[in-house]
């Protein structure tokens, strides 16, 4: 299916000249004769949907393993939250610059 030009969803074929530039959304068809949208149709975009996970980070620096330290995070998958807390964790509790050669990761759907 082909996407409407203002906002990028999927379109719809407008009836009268059965153009695919109409969204029920934002209505860019006003030009080909289509009315507008009635308000229970214009609906806001459905949120995506992600689980929580807690994820329990350590790394491996040149003066051994840190402390464990339990990250929230949302994901939609397991692999997306792993990178995700490694990411978070090392931002808030390494120093800048920190050389990181291992990280111990272990994650859990919350």
């Amino acid at each position: 299916m082909t996407k409407c030009n203002g906002c990028g969803r999927r379109c719809w074929t407008c009836k009268a000249c059965n153009n695919r530039t109409y969204c029920e959304f934002c209505n860019s068809c006003k030009v080909h004769g289509q009315e507008a949208p009635t308000a229970e149709m214009i609906r806001p975009p459905r949120e995506p949907r992600r689980r929580l996970f807690v994820v329990t980070v350590a790394f491996f620096t040149k003066r051994g393993w840190t402390t464990e330290h339990e990250i929230r995070v949302r994901s939609g998958g397991l692999a997306g939250a792993i990178w995700k807390a490694v990411r978070q964790a090392r931002r808030e509790h390494l120093p800048p610059r920190t050389r990181v050669r291992q990280a111990r990761v272990s994650a859990a759907a919350a």
